[in-house]
């Protein structure tokens, strides 16, 4: 490895090290998180459980960019007869009774739930110091770790388990960096105003590297960056493939575009630097 690109991954560790999520914090969140459900349950019979739906518990997520999806899950047969507004609804009753409810039995937790449109399929709450984005999700019969959610008028289904898996054969291809890369891209993202959503960037990634075959050629997190800037570039402005149509196509905005154009402008350029610089 020549010095020039051992002092460029070397910036890239260092940046990772202060984005980094340690263990003792994620395990404390999860239990903060158990225990609150262990509350809902008492008093709502209805839902079975909870279930992580986003980068969090794929270690991807980053504390500037940091939310937790969770699915709360409801018996199918508790509420097949509730149209998909009305389950939401009925999640935001059980939220707003928390967030309002002064008696420290029912819970210690301080529950704030966020402004929202109603029509979006989220219910962002602040447990305590954690942003949470609830989700009302419905238990499919003979479909498990898939689950019907309510968007607006319409119901959606959700299998959060398959961009895990894609992960992780990600990090397997890649010996374990996978995780890594997607972390500093999303830094790249935040910074340069979020343009794209979370989950497209880490299929992005694992399209790219594994689908089109160039975890073989992603030998550094230098190098892994360069081929990303590059492939995603590429992908989301021609719309070549079936995944890009199908999973970033209409959701991918002109800011997103240009926002790999500068990056790809900025590593010819070597300012590798300003990649995670706030735009002005």
């Amino acid at each position: 490895m020549n010095e020039n690109l051992q002092n460029i991954n070397d910036f890239l560790e260092t940046k990772l090290a202060e984005i980094s999520i340690d263990d003792e914090s994620k395990a404390n969140i999860k239990k903060k998180i158990k225990d609150f459900f262990d509350i809902i349950k008492r008093y709502f019979k209805d839902i079975r459980g909870y279930a992580f739906g986003g980068s969090f518990d794929r270690y991807t997520s980053i504390p500037s960019y940091f939310d937790i999806d969770l699915y709360c899950i409801f018996t199918y047969n508790s509420i097949k007869s509730l149209s998909g507004i009305n389950l939401r609804n009925k999640l935001m009753n059980i939220l707003r009774q928390l967030e309002t409810d002064d008696d420290e039995d029912l819970t210690p937790y301080y529950v704030q739930v966020k402004s929202q449109n109603k029509y979006y399929h989220s219910i962002p709450i602040i447990l305590d110091n954690i942003k949470i984005d609830f989700l009302a999700a419905v238990e499919i019969p003979n479909k498990p770790n898939t689950y019907y959610i309510p968007n607006g008028d319409k119901i959606e289904e959700s299998s959060p388990i398959l961009i895990q898996e894609k992960v992780q054969n990600f990090n397997k291809q890649t010996n374990g960096m996978g995780t890594k890369l997607i972390r500093l891209l999303k830094l790249w993202n935040y910074t340069h105003g979020k343009h794209l959503k979370s989950y497209q960037l880490e299929l992005l990634c694992c399209f790219i590297f594994i689908d089109r075959n160039k975890a073989k050629k992603f030998d550094s997190l230098k190098r892994g960056i360069e081929i990303f800037m590059d492939k995603g570039f590429n992908y989301i402005q021609m719309k070549e493939t079936s995944f890009v149509k199908g999973m970033l196509d209409s959701n991918i905005s002109y800011e997103a575009i240009n926002q790999f154009r500068e990056a790809k402008e900025l590593i010819l350029n070597k300012r590798w630097d300003k990649l995670f610089v706030k735009d002005t």
